[in-house]
């Protein structure tokens, strides 16, 4: 049997598969990147850098779990606590020891023509594969980076132009799902001659609320702020950003945001992206998730005949399309297993309340009235048992 091709070229760049540390604490220096790398990543994006280096907030995680299940994370991180310097000697060192690694550079821009010329500069020294421009970041400390650049067209547009003009390296613009539509963001990058997108980066979003303390977490004291939400809450967002950008540019993808298992690997390469960027994941499971990933991925195109991961990048993408296109004639109904059904009633209140009245109860029995029904699949979600509520027709 033919084995497959795990392989990706992404700016000219060989990957050995598409699985990338993002830029987060997982790669906050060398030795912590260097166990990523040698537990079989592909490549890293290092913690971005900042001058001067952030400084730390503690605490500056929180999540919400169901059944200790942890399904959206937040975190007020700043950036690189490290200095410039630290990561120029770095990259060279990461390079020099993993030859078959990407290394891929993150520095935070503002629209300072000379600032942009000294970071981009200093980290072009170093000789990284790709430079990632963070437009991005949902808490920067600086007003005029971050997310508050990265939701404005013309900026996008000509901080990327100005550090394309003087560098020879690869430059990928990190964009936020913090807008009104992200494919003009994209656009704007893409007519600056910017070599490949990340989308996304984490969702600037409240978690929670302590209600007995009346503060917003995490809390720094009594205080906090507006952060990064991550995790698998935000897939949907990552997942309809990078088809959005795979459908309306011709541009290489990096796709980032809820990646947790090998299922959401194939979700996001489905919708357009070349390479996958993880951190919520390595940070609740450790690096050796990526192990999960290439079986996983391998198993996947083994079972559909794919012999190259290219073979099937943007597939789903291309089914996506304007509602209007959407057939909304076609009627059908669904169906309870009367045997798999334990008579919990979730199907029959949501529907009650929240469809069309078509299910019954009999014998402490689940039915549907068919010509009641609409098709609408909300008994099926609400449904605990696997199986038991499905598509009739």
């Amino acid at each position: 049997m033919t084995e497959v091709d795990l392989s990706i070229e992404f700016c000219g760049i060989h990957f050995e598969n598409p699985f990338v540390l993002a830029s987060a604490p997982p790669t906050s220096n060398a030795e912590m990147i260097a166990r990523g790398l040698d537990a079989g990543w592909a490549g890293a994006v290092i913690k971005t850098i900042v001058d001067p280096p952030s400084e730390t907030i503690r605490p500056r995680f929180s999540a919400l779990k169901s059944n200790n299940y942890i399904y959206a994370f937040q975190n007020i991180e700043q950036l690189s606590t490290k200095p410039i310097d630290y990561w120029i000697s770095t990259i060279r060192k990461l390079k020099n020891n993993y030859r078959d690694k990407v290394i891929i550079a993150s520095v935070l821009l503002d629209d300072n023509y000379e600032h942009i010329r000294q970071y981009i500069s200093a980290v072009e020294s170093a000789e990284p594969h790709i430079i990632e421009i963070n437009l991005s970041c949902p808490h920067s400390t600086n007003s005029n980076t971050g997310i508050s650049i990265g939701q404005i067209p013309e900026k996008v547009f000509n901080i990327t132009n100005f550090a394309k003009s003087i560098t020879k390296i690869p430059i990928m613009p990190k964009l936020t799902s913090n807008v009104t539509d992200i494919l003009s963001i994209g656009t704007s990058a893409r007519r600056a001659s910017a070599d490949a997108l990340t989308a996304i980066n984490t969702v600037q979003g409240l978690i929670k609320i302590d209600i007995n303390k009346l503060a917003p977490e995490p809390a720094v004291g009594v205080y906090s702020s507006y952060g990064g939400l991550s995790g698998p809450a935000i897939k949907p967002i990552a997942l309809k950003c990078i088809s959005q950008l795979y459908n309306g540019l011709d541009i290489p993808l990096s796709g980032s945001g809820g990646i947790i298992n090998w299922q959401d690997c194939i979700e996001f390469l489905l919708c357009g992206a070349k390479t996958l960027q993880v951190a919520t994941a390595v940070m609740l499971k450790g690096y050796n998730i990526v192990e999960s990933y290439i079986e996983g991925l391998k198993k996947y195109m083994t079972k559909m005949g794919f012999l190259r991961v290219e073979e099937f990048i943007g597939e789903a993408a291309k089914r996506i399309v304007d509602p209007h296109y959407l057939k909304i004639s076609d009627h059908c109904v669904y169906t309870i297993n009367k045997d798999k059904c334990i008579g919990c009633k979730r199907c029959y209140i949501a529907c009650m309340d929240g469809g069309f009245q078509a299910i019954e109860i009999i014998n402490n029995r689940a039915w549907i009235i068919e010509e009641k029904c609409d098709g609408c699949s909300l008994c099926s979600l609400v449904c605990p048992v696997d199986g038991c509520i499905t598509r009739k027709n």
